[in-house]
Parts: structure tokens; sequence; C-alpha cells
């Protein structure tokens, strides 16, 4: 699977920090294979699961909760994760991520 992934145009990335289908397929032991899986998705897989469990157990329907933590969770990682590590250590952001999730942050006060 390695020599797939090293010979394959598209599973090559030019941006970001850490190169995903490199390090799974190719850094880990067959063994160890799905608890990388597993460690690189819980994060994400623990958001959504959470706000869908929310949103089934809202009572009459009002599933504000569920929907301000999502925001908030959101919020929280672009303006204080990222000030913090700027802080530490200046870096550029990239423009149109950062500018898409400022659009869509105040799309959604606004809403």
């Amino acid at each position: 699977m390695c020599s797939f992934v090293n010979v394959t145009d598209d599973c090559q990335i030019d941006e970001g920090f850490l190169d995903y289908t490199y390090f799974v397929y190719c850094d880990f032991d067959h063994k160890l294979l799905p608890l990388a899986i597993v460690i690189l998705l819980l994060p994400s897989t623990i958001d959504i699961f959470s706000a869908i469990a929310a949103i089934g157990n809202a009572k009459n329907g009002d599933a504000g909760l569920a929907i301000g933590a999502l925001f908030g969770a959101g919020v929280f990682v672009t303006t204080v994760v990222a000030g913090f590590i700027a802080i530490i250590c200046p870096f550029d952001a990239m423009q149109r991520p950062f500018l898409r999730d400022v659009i869509f942050y105040i799309a959604a006060v606004l809403y």
C-alpha cells in the first residue's frame, strides 16, 4: 500500500503540516493501521456524534445548545488557538480557508 501512495499523484499533498496519507499507510505497521485511522479521525467524530446525540435528545425540537456548541468550538479554534499559536510562532495564514471561516461565522451570527 505504501508503494501505491508514493507513486500516485492524487495521494501527494502540497499544503499542510502532515501528509496524512503517507503517515497512515507508510509510517505505521499494518497491525497498528486501524489504531492510526481512529486516532486521526477521533477529534472530528467526537464533535459529530455529540451534536447528533444533543439534537436527537433535544426537548420540543430545541437544538440551540447543540448548534451553539458546534459554533462555539469553531470560533474558539479559529480565534483563541490560532491567535495563541500566532503569538508564540508567527505565521502567514492561508487566506482563502481563513476568509471562508470568518465569513461563515459572521453569517452564522447574523442568522
